[in-house]
């Protein structure tokens, strides 16, 4: 019998990331397992911006702005994720800084040992520009698939 203990949906705040969610807690209810909802803060993009600003890297105003704005994209994500939170599925955002979101994925499946990861595909309409360039395209999709430990 398949037995799933985590299933990992990384995601962009899109609609069509939002029904990778919906499937997942189905699938969650069905198994009784933990959904980790992934998200990745590029810090390449953080980076650019303090750069076209022109500002030194260490700035204390440019920093603030920054964290303000990041504390705005973790908002957004909170309210994805409650907008469909279901009282049988424990549901554990996951919110991680990198630059390659691929590798983050896989890196983050194979550590926590995730059973199984429900991705979206072409879902570039939410916060995938501000996160990743691949992200939810097919390339993006299909190079997880193919990489993937489950």
């Amino acid at each position: 019998m398949v037995s799933l203990k985590n299933i990992m949906v990384p995601t962009d705040c899109s609609e069509i990331s939002k029904k990778s969610l919906k499937y997942a807690i189905e699938l969650a209810k069905q198994f009784k397992a933990t959904i980790k909802l992934f998200m990745m803060l590029d810090e390449y993009r953080t980076h650019a911006i303090k750069h076209s600003v022109g500002a030194a890297l260490d700035d204390p105003l440019i920093l603030e702005a920054l964290e303000r704005l990041e504390n705005q994209w973790l908002e957004y994500l909170y309210a994805f994720s409650e907008e469909i939170e279901d009282p049988e599925v424990t549901i554990e955002t996951v919110i991680i800084r990198g630059s390659d979101f691929f590798r983050e994925v896989i890196k983050y499946a194979r550590e926590e040992k995730m059973s199984m990861i429900v991705i979206a595909n072409h879902g570039r309409t939410g916060l995938s520009d501000l996160f990743a360039d691949d992200l939810f395209t097919g390339t993006f999709t299909e190079h997880v698939v193919h990489s993937a430990p489950c």
